[in-house]
């Protein structure tokens, strides 16, 4: 039985087109959305693809066919919640040894009339395939079937209208949410003063806390330290000074090993235009900001995520600032102290 999010029942699926002899069926179900579609090609097709959905203000991955480093990676993203994914072209072919088809080439349209480039190669020996809602019944794709093995063997989507409304617009809590999010991992949410973290070159293994409730200090504890589980090259600790300042956004790198998310740094800002890096940023990492929408927060009060042996992916809670702080955020000044492009993430 799939882990899926049921839409509305005038939903309507298209596809698999392509016929396999030795790929394993897979339907991911019908999630609330898609945000973002990660494609692994080669000079012959599509070799797998990588799913960031959206469920319950929660991302969801998975993933089909083969995705490893011989590959070449493209990402596709859209401005999920206001922008989805309404078309897909591609393009079929056949393997005649293997009796088996292949998906040759995906192109992506979306709601705000952009049209991904062609992945993958879609040659006169392929036979072209639309997936699309048959009479605008359903607006945008919410999930994807088919088959798959070394490679994408055939391809279909499910498509729907949510029927849920987000209840994440509160103008005096807002939680951003992380673009990569597991199920199956042990979640955590809590309040802020002190972060300490242990890692080394694979990523942050272990997380600690210390946060304020009622005037109490308390420490929370996330991942793992233990020496038999991960070997640990650096400890580092970024102090607040508490309650005068406090944290106002957070970058995090983040990178995914075999089929999870890895958190592999943290860079803080606060509102004292003080700000450190925590953690190890690798080569092939990606990066997300953490904070609120224009109007809410400035004030970062919890951390929110995912960790089993190691910290997995990363949110933050905010709420308005109180009368005793000192600075506020600037963006243009974050963005040029850490160097790099940044999304920022959070649910309309």
């Amino acid at each position: 039985m799939c882990n899926c999010f049921v839409v509305q029942a005038k939903g309507e699926t298209i596809g698999p087109f392509g016929a396999s002899t030795i790929g394993d069926p897979f339907d991911d179900g019908a999630f609330d959305g898609v945000r973002a579609v990660t494609i692994y090609t080669d000079k012959i097709g599509v070799t797998g693809i990588t799913v960031r959905y959206v469920a319950n203000d929660q991302f969801h991955i998975r993933n089909h066919g083969n995705g490893n480093s011989l590959c070449e990676q493209f990402d596709f993203e859209v401005e999920y919640p206001v922008e989805f994914i309404t078309a897909i072209s591609g393009s079929h072919g056949v393997d005649t040894k293997l009796n088996t088809s292949f998906v040759s080439s995906l192109q992506f349209v979306t709601s705000h009339g952009r049209t991904s480039e062609l992945f993958g190669d879609s040659s006169t020996f392929s036979t072209p395939f639309v997936l699309e809602s048959h009479g605008g019944q359903a607006e945008r794709v919410v999930g994807f079937l088919g088959a798959s093995g070394d490679r994408i063997n055939t391809l279909g989507a499910h498509f729907g209208y949510p029927t849920r409304t987000s209840t994440r617009n509160v103008p005096i809590l807002e939680i951003v949410l992380p673009p990569i999010v597991s199920v199956g991992l042990s979640s955590f949410d809590d309040g802020v003063k002190k972060v300490t973290v242990k890692g080394n070159n694979t990523g942050i293994s272990y997380l600690k806390i210390e946060y304020v409730q009622d005037d109490k200090f308390e420490e929370r504890e996330h991942g793992s330290d233990k020496k038999d589980q991960h070997e640990v090259d650096f400890e580092i600790d970024f102090e607040i000074e508490y309650p005068q300042e406090y944290i106002t956004a957070m970058v995090i790198s983040w990178s995914v090993l075999s089929t999870e998310p890895q958190v592999m740094a943290i860079a803080i800002l606060t509102s004292y235009s003080r700000w450190g890096m925590l953690g190890l940023e690798g080569n092939n990492c990606k990066n997300y900001t953490l904070k609120p929408k224009a109007g809410l927060g400035p004030k970062m009060v919890g951390f929110t995520g995912g960790a089993n042996s190691t910290i997995n992916y990363i949110g933050a809670r905010f709420v308005p600032k109180s009368s005793n702080a000192k600075t506020e955020f600037s963006p243009s000044l974050f963005l040029v102290m850490f160097g790099y492009v940044v999304v920022v993430v959070g649910v309309m």
